[in-house]
């Protein structure tokens, strides 16, 4: 599965951490839902395309249901795609977005950067020496992302 990237957040609402993993070569994420004695179940596995090479993941509440949410970077496919999760370890595709034509995106982190109360994304890509800045909606959606070039020389 070559696992690339780790997060660890509470996905079931059970007051556990579980952990979310992007398996980079099985072109997925994989949730391991806690039971809070330091062991967790199985892994519950969730499709992120093929080819894809999920190399980054994180977490947010993206459509203010106060249920965690998955970003995973998809290196081989130039996108990042928001799973919405339920609240009850279960997550939906909701939406992909286009990092741009060879940016093999490398990174992602949450944050609310316009202080909007709305949770955004900034995603590094190294195929192309730039970063987005995703403005959250508030419905898991994106507004149309802004470009900031790193230059090659960064």
């Amino acid at each position: 599965s070559n696992p690339y990237a780790v997060v660890v957040s509470d996905f079931n609402n059970d007051n556990k951490l579980d952990i979310a993993v992007a398996n980079s070569q099985a072109n997925n994420i994989g949730i391991f839902l806690g039971y809070g004695n330091g062991s967790f179940a199985n892994q519950y596995k969730y499709d992120t395309g093929a080819s894809s090479i999920p190399i980054a993941i994180a977490t947010g509440d993206f459509n203010n249901d106060k249920q965690v949410d998955t970003v995973v970077a998809n290196s081989n496919k130039n996108t990042i795609c928001i799973f919405l999760g339920y609240g009850n370890g279960n997550f939906t595709l909701l939406k992909c977005y286009s990092t741009g034509l060879g940016s093999e995106p490398s990174f992602i982190v949450v944050g609310d950067l316009d202080k909007n109360n709305q949770t955004d994304l900034v995603v590094t890509n190294k195929g192309i020496n730039n970063l987005l800045v995703l403005y959250g909606v508030g419905n898991g959606t994106f507004a149309t992302p802004i470009l900031y070039s790193l230059g090659y020389d960064s």
